[in-house]
């Protein structure tokens, strides 16, 4: 195992989200054990007493003051364990068993996702080259980033899935990486998700269309909602007919909060514009279109989220 310095951490967003483990015995050594026992690459303590596991560092966490970490381990009072929302991370230096892909083609990790069959958390589904039977994560990622997702995942080890946000209610599994845990089929020594279960990466590459590294974020949407593309609208013919208002007004605008106050309204449709506006309907005008480039039309960022588009001047 090797030090990999002192990392950010938070309850609601764990830097790593696999196995757990506490108690008045923890120190670097016992974790690190408690890691390796289970497979995991990566081993991380916490506030003292705390022990995190994982396959995979999760995406726009970052390195910290190593003098943020300085709370003693309550097994060796010896050693720093972490301190508070901050992990003293370790790597295994091994190289047995599948590890979870940290991304390739401008993508990040993400974590495991939920899915379903009749409801897909990334509703494209994405032929690649060799089929599932040579699937990797590598070549699923590079079939996203060339049809221009900004998210893509893996799951059951051959299918690859490329969505412009999460739908139907996809979130992080409540179990962290537990059931991310089937082989790609054209790498073993990779994970490919699970039943029911996407190991999800999304866009970190620097752009005025894309999140940076440091603000990735997930857009969740609920059960029966997906994202539909850009469209053109008009102040003079709305493509949508009703303005919504969101809690916190044009400042506190994202995704979630328009789709939210649409759906809690009676409508079926949403619609993001000018970084601050969200309009809610039954459905489309007839003749609104989806644009062929939505990256140039649709690029202006959430005022509520820099990290989530809401449409542009008259695109929706």
């Amino acid at each position: 195992w090797v030090s990999q310095g002192c990392w950010i951490d938070s309850v609601g967003s764990r830097t790593l989200q696999g196995a757990y483990n506490a108690g008045g015995t923890t120190s670097a050594q016992s974790c690190l054990a408690f890691c390796e026992s289970g497979g995991y690459a990566y081993a991380g303590m916490e506030y003292g007493t705390e022990c995190f596991c994982s396959n995979a560092v999760l995406a726009g966490t970052s390195v910290q003051d190593p003098a943020d970490c300085n709370m003693a381990c309550s097994g060796d009072t010896s050693q720093a364990c972490g301190g508070m929302n901050r992990l003293s991370l370790y790597k295994s230096t091994s190289t047995s068993g599948p590890k979870v892909a940290p991304g390739s083609s401008g993508y990040g990790y993400l974590g495991c996702y939920t899915d379903s069959v009749g409801a897909r958390t990334l509703t494209v589904g994405m032929p690649t080259e060799g089929g599932g039977d040579s699937l990797t994560v590598e070549v699923c990622l590079a079939a996203c980033a060339a049809a221009k997702f900004p998210y893509a995942g893996v799951e059951y080890s051959g299918q690859c899935y490329c969505g412009s946000q999460l739908s139907n209610g996809g979130h992080a599994a409540d179990d962290g990486e537990a059931q991310c845990n089937m082989r790609c089929n054209g790498d073993k020594t990779e994970f490919c998700g699970g039943p029911d279960r996407l190991n999800l990466y999304i866009a970190s590459t620097s752009s005025s269309t894309t999140t940076t590294s440091a603000t990735l974020s997930a857009v969740l949407l609920p059960i029966g909602w997906t994202a539909r593309g850009c469209y053109l609208d008009d102040p003079a013919a709305r493509t949508l007919q009703t303005f919504m208002s969101v809690p916190g007004g044009p400042d506190a605008m994202t995704v979630e909060a328009c789709v939210a106050g649409c759906a809690s309204n009676g409508f079926t449709v949403a619609g993001l514009e000018y970084g601050q506006e969200c309009w809610c309907d039954t459905k489309y005008e007839t003749l609104a279109q989806p644009l062929s480039n939505p990256e140039t039309n649709c690029f202006m960022p959430c005022k509520g989220n820099s990290a989530e588009t809401c449409g542009g001047p008259d695109r929706m």
